[in-house]
This record gives structure tokens, C-alpha cells and sequence, in this order.
């Protein structure tokens, strides 16, 4: 992958971020340095993977006695006084390593913490998603929380936080399934087209933008893909051929694409 596609898409390493920090939560430690090596394949130099690395076995560590038992640890007063301190913070990585030595405590106190972070002003979006995903998972339904992203706010049920593709709207998963139809012959598109699309949906979550046209979005989602993956001199050949399938001028689709970056990017911190 080039250095002008690592620039245009400055999320792509934030995505197999993410996927090792699942793994991590599963304790599929492996798993976890598989997808942070995908991330050193890109950029060798990642920071941000190369000190997730050193520091698994660390995390692995203090991650292993809790796993049996959590759910019978009572926290210490001086553990939750740290976990605010690093959750409150500008620090993003930071943030996601609290939220992995929190995971399975569902104290009172902890409760509290999560819902601080869900408004904190320069909280992870995507992060405050998943805390709810994680909140939904152990706590009864009928839970709700405020939330806060950008200069949106809203009070979620945890009974309504989707987990898994099917638990989406059908009106937000069609742009996807639309994609699959138009990438038939490149199933390198289709899956990292997955990728983005579902890392857009949790990041903006519950603040979806309208999917007005479908067409339009799985346009601006394929290119925008297409131009993560593929060389540039390919990819030129490669959106007149798309312009010729969606029966759209190459300017066209070249506005879906912009208009889908802008709003992937628009919540980043």
C-alpha cells in the first residue's frame, strides 16, 4: 500500500487497531498480535501497535487473574480512582488499555465510571460504542445511558445498542449488501468494504446520518474502499469500469466518495 493511500485513509491501521483489541477482550492474545503485525505491514514505525506489542504481555498478565473471577472482585477505591484518571484524559490508547482492565467489573462504582466517560467531551466514539455493546452483553435491557459524541447527545436503552449485523436496521446494512452485488469479482473490496462500513456505523452510533439513497452510499463506500487497497495506476482503470456498472459519471460517484469520507472523518478526535 502506498504512502499517499496510508494519508487518505488514516483509519485503515485504526480498524486492525480495533480488531486486536477485540481479541484482546477474548482473550485471543495470538489473534491479537496477528492483526497489530497488519498494522506493521503498513507502517512499520505504527507507534501506537508497537507499544500495544510491548505492552501485551504486561496486559495479558494483569488481565489473566481477573477472567475467572471478576465478577466476584470488588474493586479498590485506588484501582477506580485510576481507571477515571486515564479514562479522563485526551489519550486515546490510554483510554481503550482502561477500558480492557475494567472489562467483567460490574460494581456500582464502575457503572458510574462508564457512564462518565459516555459524556465526557473527548471520549473514543467508537470506544463509547463498544462500552455499550460490553454494558448490553451483562446488564439487563431495560439499562439506559446518556451518551454524548461531538455535539450530540442522547440517552441510549441498552436493549436497542446493536451487537451483531442483523441487530442493525435494514435501511444501514443495505449499502453493504448492495456493495457485495457490485464487487462480485473482488472479494478483497467486499471484505474491507465490511471493515469500514461497520467501523463508520459504530463509530457514529447513535447519531447515523440518513441513508437516503442507497445506491449513493454503496458508491461513495466502494470507491472510497477501492482506494485503500489498490495501486493508483490500477485504480484509475478500475473506476471507469465501476462508472460503466453503477451507470454514473466518474464525477459523480467521485462526489459519493468524498461526501462518505467526510462524514467517516468527521468524528475523529
Amino acid at each position: 500500500m502506498s504512502e499517499d493511500n496510508l494519508i487518505l485513509f488514516p483509519n485503515l491501521a485504526q480498524l486492525y487497531i480495533k480488531k486486536a483489541v477485540k481479541a484482546i477482550e477474548e482473550d485471543e492474545y495470538e489473534e491479537a498480535e496477528k492483526h497489530l503485525e497488519q498494522v506493521l505491514e503498513i507502517d512499520p514505525n505504527h507507534e501506537e501497535a508497537n507499544q500495544i506489542l510491548e505492552a501485551l504481555d504486561d496486559l495479558r498478565r494483569s488481565l489473566e487473574p481477573e477472567t475467572t473471577s471478576n465478577q466476584t472482585v470488588v474493586v479498590e477505591p485506588d484501582r477506580l480512582q485510576l481507571w477515571r484518571k486515564q479514562l479522563l484524559q485526551e489519550n486515546m490508547k490510554q483510554q481503550w488499555e482502561t477500558f480492557d482492565q475494567m472489562f467483567g467489573f460490574m460494581q456500582e462504582e464502575v457503572h458510574e465510571l462508564i457512564e462518565t466517560f459516555l459524556i465526557y467531551e473527548e471520549g473514543d466514539h467508537l470506544l463509547k460504542t463498544k462500552m455499550l455493546q460490553e454494558c448490553k452483553q451483562v446488564c439487563p435491557g431495560s439499562w439506559s445511558y446518556p451518551i454524548r459524541k461531538g455535539e450530540h447527545s442522547e440517552t441510549v436503552t441498552l436493549e436497542e445498542v446493536p451487537l451483531l449485523k442483523e441487530d442493525w436496521p435494514e435501511t444501514y446494512v443495505k449499502p453493504l449488501q448492495s456493495l457485495q452485488d457490485y464487487t462480485y469479482d473482488n472479494p478483497t473490496v467486499i471484505q474491507m468494504g465490511a471493515e469500514v462500513w461497520f467501523y463508520f456505523l459504530e463509530k457514529h452510533y447513535p447519531f447515523l446520518p440518513e441513508i437516503d439513497d442507497t445506491l449513493s452510499w454503496t458508491a461513495g463506500l466502494h470507491l472510497y474502499t477501492l482506494r485503500m487497497i489498490t495501486p493508483e495506476t490500477k485504480e484509475l482503470q478500475l473506476r471507469n469500469t465501476i462508472s460503466q456498472r453503477y451507470e454514473e459519471t466518474v464525477s459523480t460517484l467521485q462526489y459519493y466518495e468524498q461526501r462518505f469520507e467526510a462524514l467517516l472523518l468527521s468524528f475523529n478526535q
